[in-house]
């Protein structure tokens, strides 16, 4: 089976501390910005990067509620990011969940989306 490679060039990692929510109703992520191409690219810096909260579904399997955090909301500069430059950046996300309730998390960065996360309300 052949897959093909993703075009080199950009991507946005969210990676959790824990696989869970804490009991302050906050989850602990970071959110990576890899450039694997072989040219500078430039993007809205991390302060402009959006959390996406998706709360699990009830008895139907439909999602309860859906949100996004972003993590400053105030005009911010473009960062370079040359061949191969990593950065990141620790957030606190605030999820509105009740206890044993699943949520999805993902980030967004300009036209860039990350993985999906999924962590449990503690």
């Amino acid at each position: 089976m052949f897959v093909a490679e993703a075009a080199a060039g950009p991507r946005l990692f969210l990676v959790a501390e824990k696989p869970y929510v804490r009991r302050s109703g906050t989850a602990r992520v970071t959110v990576y910005v890899i450039n694997e191409g072989n040219r500078t690219v430039t993007l809205p810096t991390l302060e402009s990067v959006s959390i996406s909260v998706v709360q699990g579904g009830g008895r139907d399997g439909l999602p309860k509620a859906q949100s996004s955090v972003v993590a400053f909301d105030h005009f911010t500069p473009h960062m370079t990011l040359g061949p191969g430059q990593v950065v990141h950046r620790d957030l606190d996300a605030p999820i509105g969940a009740k206890v044993g309730d699943s949520v999805v998390l993902s980030a967004g960065l300009a036209k860039l989306k990350s993985n999906e996360l999924i962590l449990i309300r503690q």
